[in-house]
């Protein structure tokens, strides 16, 4: 998605949530139809994101936030240790 997708909004009832424009309810500009979208608070309450699949909605930074969803495990970079030989001149 272009924006990041909005958790807990202020006033979700303000904004249509049918695309990444959230044009304002009385201001539709997509042309996905004469209705606004409501927002999943809307309409599942406040834990919304805890039932259903939001993986096209939320990042995975957002999922990890929220903790639907474990972290990566960060690959440990290991660097050889540097050895200074000393040059033998003869």
């Amino acid at each position: 998605m272009a924006k990041k997708f909005p958790i807990f909004p202020k006033r979700p009832e303000r904004i249509c949530w049918g695309c990444d424009k959230y044009c304002k309810d009385d201001d539709l500009a997509c042309g996905n139809g004469s209705e606004r979208i409501q927002h999943p608070s809307e309409l599942d309450g406040e834990d919304w994101y805890k039932t259903g699949d939001w993986n096209g909605i939320l990042s995975a930074e957002q999922q990890v936030e929220l903790g639907l969803i474990e972290p990566e495990p960060v690959a440990v970079k290991t660097v050889k240790p540097h050895i200074k030989l000393p040059l033998n001149r003869r």
